[in-house]
């Protein structure tokens, strides 16, 4: 997991703040960093695959085979399928991801965990 750190240089001067892993610190900045003790920052911007993954594969095989018969479904799966990737706060998102509960293609629960889940460190985009 990522944590703020400040850089300082030789006489122990803060010269700059990163947010990294500790192994990261250690191994480049041996002996001049400081962690910081801050809520861990959390973003909300995913990739196309830890979008598809946040669906169990019935969800997702239910989503791809509503796009054949239900165009509102087929215009959402477009949008994703053109973007590069997902910010699960846009509101683009939120309504396509909201639009497949009463189509019963995922539960409401389903939906909220979805896009309230932060982005895990092997979901963010490089």
């Amino acid at each position: 997991m990522s944590n703020v750190f400040e850089i300082l240089d030789d006489e122990g001067n803060d010269v700059n703040t990163i947010i990294a892993t500790i192994d990261f610190v250690e191994e480049f900045y041996p002996g001049h960093y400081r962690e910081q003790y801050r809520e861990p920052i959390r973003t909300w911007v995913i990739t196309k695959v830890a979008m598809i993954s946040r669906f169990t594969p019935q969800e997702y095989v239910g989503i791809v085979g509503a796009t054949k018969t239900d165009v509102e479904v087929q215009a959402w799966y477009d949008l994703f399928q053109a973007a590069s990737k997902v910010d699960l706060k846009d509101q683009r998102t939120v309504a396509g991801i909201n639009a497949l509960v009463p189509k019963n293609l995922i539960t409401q629960d389903r939906a909220d965990t979805i896009l309230t889940t932060p982005a895990q460190p092997n979901e963010i985009p490089s």
